[in-house]
């Protein structure tokens, strides 16, 4: 009986511990200093699109009908058709020096590789009112990307959302649908 009770103590500390470090990363954004975000997808526009990448699109089952019997169906404009395209994301950090703080802005295709993207960051310190922006392009060929801006935001909360796209391969266009991000900049 000993023995039985002496095992189930140290399962449940085992068990306990476990689930500790397993929780860890959720407790480590809630520090100061360490980023708040949410990853968002990116929507494939299917409206403003050239012919070719177009056909691809259709034919790859990414744009739902063709454009003729869009037409047919909805009088007035042409909806605004979008299909999945990956994701993109959006990290602060404070450099923990008063005044700075780390973006981060990542981009995954799930639509193949990608050769251009553009980015702004639009960002706001709630306590001060001090806001900003950062913009950016690059031409790239991947289809996993990643790039660190900074900016001066003084202390306080930050919290802000980027805008932005990149262009495929095959020459159609996905959206950001404007992740956000949050920290306290000390």
């Amino acid at each position: 009986m000993k023995k039985t009770f002496l095992r189930f103590a140290v399962v449940a500390f085992m068990t306990g511990l476990l689930m500790l470090v397993s929780a860890m990363p959720i407790f480590a954004a809630e520090r100061p200093g360490a980023s708040r975000a949410v990853t968002v997808g990116m929507a494939l526009d299917c409206v403003h699109i050239g012919p070719a990448a177009y056909a691809y699109a259709i034919a790859h089952g990414l744009c739902g009908a063709p454009r003729a019997q869009m037409s047919s169906q909805i009088s007035g404009s042409v909806p605004d058709v979008s299909g999945d395209c990956g994701s993109s994301n959006l990290y602060f950090y404070s450099q923990n020096n008063g005044a700075w703080m780390t973006i981060r802005e990542t981009a995954q295709s799930s639509q193949g590789p990608f050769v251009f993207v553009w980015w702004q960051v639009n960002w706001n310190n709630v306590n001060t009112g001090r806001n900003g922006a950062v913009t950016g392009s690059q031409v790239v060929a991947t289809s996993s990307w990643a790039h660190n801006d900074s900016a001066l935001t003084q202390r306080g909360f930050v919290s802000g959302y980027m805008t932005g796209g990149i262009r495929l391969w095959w020459g159609a266009t996905c959206t950001f649908l404007n992740p956000q991000a949050s920290v306290l900049v000390t």
